[in-house]
């Protein structure tokens, strides 16, 4: 219930057309306490009529009670009818006008009680109102207007044709005279249409009449368009087929040709109907090839063995109900020679300053043909050789990187071939020059300038040039490491500039380094202190208290008088045997040291040759005492080195310190007064 309340309420709402119904039929709603309402269609005789020119009215009586109003809603026309009334009216009747066919007014079979606030039919069910009209003629349909390309066959259809008294209905059909019709007096007939140059318009009509011999005629426009012709388009695979250059002068004027005895499938599956009619297929040629089939769309043949050098024209024409397309021809050029074979060796990428090898010597021809070689290059570039198969140039000089294009060209006589080379020129990036850091040291040393840090960004290969900026003489300057001597110098230090240059062949780079030479400290000589030995005895030397500021090595140099002979004059600790002389006696010995650059002051060491050595005095370790105490010295200690005994010792001491006993013994006691 819900579903009907809400569709009534939509065609409610929908905009009214109004028929031209008769002037007097007009209701005063005013005078009426009541309404009914009827959501109905109208037939007339049996058909539903859909004209919104049809009118219904209800009548009490004469008096006119309600006119309708149509509205089509989803293709069917719907009557809505409010009809007033009062309590106590009876019947009410209805008529119909028809506003489409007859302009006439009908009498409707339905005969209703008057019930106020009733409500008849709705959306899905409307009420139906039947009117009779046995004068109405028939309804001729001659169809929707057809369109057919010429030459085509067409239907035409007055089976929709209608009667509303539903009658028996005879047909006739008539034409324009350039349509020729299979029969005129049936309701679907069959045609072709006729050839024109052009689109054209014809029509046809159609009368229906009934059993009163009432009649109505409808005419159907017949639309007929030009026929176009297909078209052909020929292609052969040659996918197998050789690429060879017809002119060195044009490395673009590039052909495909095959052998003789190749066999070769054409292909006709491109061509079409503008109107996409199915067409068929026409092979032919003017050399008598026989093709596998010669209305297939891929047909295949066989290139003749004795056709060494020529064309082989191949046409293909289509054609489709009607028309025949214009041919297409495809030429396939046949040869039984061979373009030399390229083989080309060059680098890829290079950098500026490069020298480019370009080796074509591999380059061949398989029928022996001599060949001839052509190159074709930039302006930018000069080749060394022009007309041999290698040749060579170097980069020119590039802001930015570049790619030069290089064809080199082989012909043998009738065909040639062509390999484009791509090279790649890098600009080069100078080198980076890395003369490492600055370093100090020593006057006299050897000191080492090295390039390890120094690149390439291109990785090419370096060379060096060391360079004094201070004029001092270098070793091995063209090297990654050079050398030189630092200098004496007269000041605590003094620097020393270096530069250095590295070249890539083609780009160079500077860096300087600083060398700070300071001064040497020279070695200091310890020849030791007086020295006694016995006549005729073994004794030894020792100089190895001498020292090196710089903690260099020292090398030892002993003078010695010629009637000491020692066992090596050069080293810390000589030994030498001592004179077997008359009487003791004493001669000075001096030692120097050097470093690796400079000597030391001398020093001397007196040597005392003696029949008796002289005792050994030891006092004693050294004390730490607390004033006024007593203190004991150990003089026993002492010894001769002769093993003699010792006889007598003498004590010295300061004015602060009182000896509680002879200093003559060995031990003594004193003690120590207060500061």
């Amino acid at each position: 219930m819900m579903k009907r309340s809400i569709l009534l309420s939509v065609l409610l709402c929908s905009t009214l057309a109004f028929a031209q119904a008769p002037s007097t039929w007009k209701v005063n709603s005013s005078e009426y306490e009541h309404f009914m309402t009827f959501t109905s269609i109208l037939k007339i005789n049996i058909k539903e009529v859909t004209s919104t020119k049809n009118v219904i009215a209800a009548f009490h009586g004469t008096s006119i009670r309600g006119v309708s109003e149509a509205q089509i809603i989803d293709g069917r026309t719907f009557h809505f009818i409010q009809v007033y009334g009062n309590t106590g009216d009876g019947e009410i009747t209805f008529k119909a006008y028809d506003g489409e066919v007859m302009d006439t007014v009908l009498i409707v079979t339905d005969t209703l009680g008057f019930i106020p606030s009733a409500s008849f039919g709705d959306a899905l069910n409307p009420h139906e109102f039947v009117a009779i009209n046995d004068n109405m003629p028939p309804v001729a349909i001659a169809g929707e207007d057809i369109y057919v390309r010429e030459g085509r066959s067409a239907v035409i259809n007055g089976n929709k044709s209608w009667s509303s008294t539903n009658d028996v209905l005879s047909f006739n059909w008539s034409a324009d005279p350039l349509i020729t019709l299979d029969s005129s007096n049936v309701p679907l007939i069959t045609f072709t249409a006729p050839l024109f140059d052009k689109d054209t318009v014809l029509t046809a009509v159609l009368t229906v009449t009934n059993s009163k011999l009432k009649s109505s005629s409808d005419t159907v426009l017949i639309f007929i368009a030009n026929n176009l012709a297909p078209i052909s388009i020929a292609k052969a695979d040659l996918s197998l087929s050789t690429t060879a250059i017809l002119s060195m002068t044009d490395p673009n004027a590039k052909i495909n040709y095959v052998f003789p005895s190749a066999s070769i499938t054409l292909d006709g599956s491109d061509s079409y109907d503008p109107e996409e009619d199915n067409i068929e297929y026409l092979w032919s040629n003017p050399n008598d090839i026989a093709f596998s089939s010669a209305t297939d769309q891929n047909p295949t043949f066989t290139i003749p063995s004795s056709l060494i050098n020529g064309t082989v024209k191949i046409s293909l024409a289509v054609n489709d109900y009607e028309l025949t397309s214009f041919s297409d021809t495809i030429p396939i050029i046949v040869s039984n020679n061979t373009a030399p074979q390229i083989n080309m060796i060059f680098p890829s990428q290079v950098l500026e300053g490069d020298t480019v090898y370009l080796d074509g010597s591999k380059t061949t021809d398989i029928e022996g043909d001599a060949i001839e070689y052509f190159w074709f290059f930039p302006k930018q570039i000069s080749l060394s050789d022009t007309v041999s198969n290698t040749s060579s140039f170097i980069t020119p000089n590039i802001e930015a990187d570049t790619t030069y294009q290089i064809r080199f060209g082989a012909w043998d006589g009738k065909f040639g071939a062509f390999d484009t080379l791509i090279i790649f020129v890098k600009n080069n990036t100078p080198p980076i020059a890395n003369a490492n850091t600055d370093f100090t040291l020593r006057e006299g040393k050897r000191a080492e300038l090295d390039a390890y840090f120094s690149y390439d960004p291109d990785s090419r290969p370096l060379h060096y040039t060391w360079t004094s900026l201070s004029s001092l003489p270098l070793d091995n300057g063209v090297n990654e490491i050079s050398y030189f001597i630092a200098p004496k110098i007269s000041v605590a230090q003094s620097d020393y500039k270096f530069q250095l240059k590295v070249n890539d062949g083609y780009k160079e780079d500077l860096d300087t380094t600083m060398v700070t030479v300071i001064n040497n400290m020279p070695p200091v000589a310890k020849a030791g202190s007086e020295y006694y030995v016995l006549l005729n005895s073994e004794g030894q030397l020792d100089g190895s208290k001498s020292y090196d500021l710089e903690k260099d090595t020292l090398s030892f140099n002993w003078s010695t008088p010629s009637s000491i002979v020692l066992s090596d004059s050069l080293i810390a600790k000589p030994t030498f045997t001592a004179p077997n002389w008359m009487v003791d006696t004493s001669v000075f010995i001096t030692l120097q040291v050097s470093d690796y650059f400079e000597n030391s002051a001398i020093d001397t060491l007196e040597l005392f040759i003696v029949s008796n050595l002289p005792p050994i005095a030891i006092a004693g370790p050294d004390q730490l005492v607390k004033p006024d105490s007593i203190v004991m010295l150990d003089g026993s200690a002492s010894y001769d080195p002769d093993g003699a005994y010792l006889e007598f010792f003498s004590w010295e001491n300061s004015s602060n310190i009182s000896l509680l006993g002879p200093n003559l013994d060995d031990s003594i006691s004193f003690t120590k007064n207060k500061l």
